[in-house]
């Protein structure tokens, strides 16, 4: 779509369909929301599996979900819009109702996310 801005096709006649989301209206309105969730995930080592080393992190506008292979959940809430995620809310204590909805919601959408990954070994 940034193809588009310069009045160029978004895709070449012919290629293959791309599975994902414009960033245009980033770009034209930084304001506005275009993701309900950001994902990454991380391996170790690179090439083909096995891996040693899986980690998966979703995030939302207020908490983020790291899930490594093996260990146990974090959750981290971020308060007045800020990038200073602060400490797991796991290993601070038990979550409170906004924690847990946040987790539960967060957790769905990894778990639906990594099921529809086709690659092996996870």
């Amino acid at each position: 779509d940034v193809a588009s801005l310069r009045n160029h096709p978004a895709r070449p006649p012919g290629s293959l369909e791309i599975d994902g989301t414009s960033i245009l209206s980033a770009i034209s309105d930084p304001t506005s929301s275009h993701r309900q969730v950001v994902y990454s995930q991380w391996f170790r080592p690179n090439g083909r599996p096995p891996y040693s080393v899986m980690e998966w992190m979703v995030r939302d506008e207020t908490h983020k979900l790291v899930r490594i292979r093996g260990e146990d959940d974090q959750l981290y809430q971020y308060g007045n819009r800020t990038y200073d995620e602060g400490v797991d809310e796991f290993a601070a204590g038990a979550l409170d109702a906004v924690d847990q909805a946040a987790y539960d919601a967060l957790s769905a959408t990894l778990d639906g996310i990594v099921a529809s990954t086709p690659y092996e070994g996870h």
